[in-house]
């Protein structure tokens, strides 16, 4: 979907009914600006569950902790996922 080599990586797969996205960091952290759903398969008015894992930058900061978030998304979301040093997401959409 998205990277820079060296930088970061956004991957996507579809398995059955479900999209999986993942996105990977280098050493660098950075924020993303991300919109998920870039396919209109089901017409302009589709309507998507999105569950986003992502790192948990609360302090004091775990480079093992995970955050999750759900929320409803269509073609017009878009997202911005703070990735740590190292660090990625996974954002699984599954159609409503």
């Amino acid at each position: 979907m998205e990277g820079r080599p060296d930088q970061y990586l956004v991957i996507a797969r579809k398995k059955n009914q479900e999209w999986w996205i993942g996105g990977i960091t280098g050493d660098s952290a950075r924020v993303l600006k991300l919109r998920p759903v870039l396919f209109d398969e089901d017409g302009a008015d589709a309507h998507w569950k999105l569950t986003l894992y992502q790192d948990d930058l609360n302090q004091p900061f775990n480079p093992n902790g995970i955050l999750i978030r759900t929320m409803n998304a269509d073609r017009n979301t878009v997202l911005e996922i703070p990735m740590a040093s190292g660090g990625g997401f996974v954002i699984k959409l599954q159609k409503q």
